[in-house]
């Protein structure tokens, strides 16, 4: 597992967690909104704008962790992308190796057929 599946899987715990973290403070503010009967309305609002700056940042929060995962997704193409570049090269080369290697057993045979006649002819 390399580095950026690694890092992947944090920032998807991350998210998760986040935005289960966003649910559970939205169920706690509808349970504080109907439990809370015996605050004053000023109190209520104090509390409630605090739930509603939590939420607000876990949104900004999970924002953030949409744009890390396109980007980390734009990146993983990418290297998608080169690794199969990578590949067709080598075996683009892997096959000319294979051209080559039987070219030279060719001319080798060639070469020993050549020398086998000199040496006949001159024997």
């Amino acid at each position: 597992m390399n580095s950026l599946e690694i890092y992947r899987i944090t920032l998807g715990t991350t998210v998760i967690e986040t935005f289960a973290t966003l649910v559970k403070a939205y169920y706690l503010f509808q349970i504080c909104e109907d439990s809370c009967e015996s605050l004053s309305p000023h109190q209520k609002n104090l509390m409630i704008s605090g739930h509603l700056h939590e939420i607000d940042n876990f949104k900004k929060q999970i924002d953030s962790y949409e744009v890390q995962i396109t980007t980390m997704r734009r990146q993983n193409d990418e290297l998608d992308t080169q690794m199969k570049t990578n590949l067709a090269r080598i075996s683009g080369m892997e096959t000319t190796l294979a051209a080559a290697q039987r070219e030279i057993e060719k001319i080798t045979e060639l070469n020993n057929r050549l020398q086998m006649d000199k040496n006949e002819l001159g024997g």
